[in-house]
């Protein structure tokens, strides 16, 4: 898959998730998040635990 995600621990939790394709991708989220803007790349979705991203996008999220 090419979905590349990392988290970054520090006063909150942020979760960076990258669809490198040209396709669409989905990325189960490990536990509940928050959509943060992201300037840029707001071509994505968030329906429970399943992030939704359009080609070549990104999404940062809070996890809870």
């Amino acid at each position: 898959d090419n979905v590349l995600a990392f988290e970054r621990k520090g006063a909150e939790r942020l979760l960076m998730v990258f669809n490198l394709s040209d396709a669409m991708a989905d990325f189960e989220l490990p536990v509940e998040a928050m959509l943060l803007p992201l300037p840029g790349f707001e071509d994505h979705s968030l329906d429970g635990s399943s992030l939704g991203l359009s080609c070549r996008s990104a999404a940062c999220l809070r996890l809870d």
